[in-house]
Formats: C-alpha cells, structure tokens, sequence
C-alpha cells in the first residue's frame, strides 16, 4: 500500500474544511478493533512554496528513494528541514487570508506499508485511515487513488479506505 499526503495552493486557499473525510466521531484507544500503526519513517520532500512540486508522487509505484526520511508523528523542521517559525505577536508573513504566502515552505510526505494476510479489511471494506494531527492540513491518496483533503490543525480526521486496499 502506498499512502501520501501534500499540499497546493488551490486546496489551501478554499475556505471549506476539506472533503472526502467521515464525520467527527468519538474515538477510544481502548478499542479491540484491529488496527495498523503508520507510525515511523516516512519519505519526505519539503519545497520552498505550497504549489512548487507537482502531484506526481502520487501515482501507484512512484519511486521516492531519493527523497529524505522523517520519524512520524514528528516536526520536520525539528528533523533538519527548514526552520522553526515562532512569533508572539508579529507575523513573519503578511495576513491576507485566505490568500496563502508565496513562501510557504509545504511538505509532500510518502509511506509504503504492506497489509497482514488476515486485515479484516480486505474481506469486508470497513478500514479506516485516521490522521491524529496534522498540523494545518493535507491532501490524501492511498494507492494512488485522491481520497481527500482537510484543514483544523492538529484535529483528528477519518477517511473510509477498506474499498481501497489491496492484498499483498
């Protein structure tokens, strides 16, 4: 399975909370559902603005081995890219919502994963892939297919995918 998130400036300009996601819900960690963690090293490109790369990385069997790696759940700019933007009152960038700044350093992050034989998914469709907190948003394919998209740093958000995966 390959999974990807990135951005572009039409998406970040639209002032709607996304598309594609389920509906908020409540969630327990104490669940006996089956579950997958993508957690860990994932390939990653950073560019200098948010509509500087194109969407190609996003097609099935893209070969990402030159891109860096980065620890998910984790800060890239904490990993040795780019660097961190604090302020307590000025911003470093003018405000014109929902117009986005020209630089407005974007990462396109990339995880292959494979399935357990027996994912529960395979045989009835009910995966879900959950994000925990992105910071300000994401657009997401899975195996090359776009699925959706969502803005509400660090807010969890669902998409259905069990129609999506595919055995090993």
């Amino acid at each position: 399975m390959s999974f990807h998130t990135t951005s572009s400036v039409d998406y970040v300009e639209d002032v709607s909370p996304g598309r594609g996601a389920l509906p908020p819900r409540a969630w327990y960690a104490s669940s006996d559902a089956k579950s997958l963690s993508l957690n860990g090293s994932w390939r990653f490109r950073l560019s200098a603005t948010a509509d500087a790369e194109d969407d190609s990385f996003a097609a099935d069997g893209y070969d990402a081995g030159n891109w860096a790696e980065v620890r998910v759940p984790g800060h890239w700019v904490l990993q040795g890219h780019g660097s961190p933007i604090y302020t307590n009152h000025l911003y470093p960038f003018s405000v014109d919502p929902p117009r986005v700044p020209t630089e407005n350093p974007t990462g396109d992050h990339l995880r292959i994963f494979d399935l357990p034989d027996d994912w529960p998914a395979l045989t009835d469709g009910g995966s879900v892939l959950r994000f925990d907190g992105v910071e300000s948003c994401a657009r997401v394919w899975l195996n090359g297919t776009d699925i959706g998209e969502f803005k509400g740093s660090r807010l969890p958000h669902e998409f259905a995918v069990g129609h999506l995966l595919k055995p090993t």
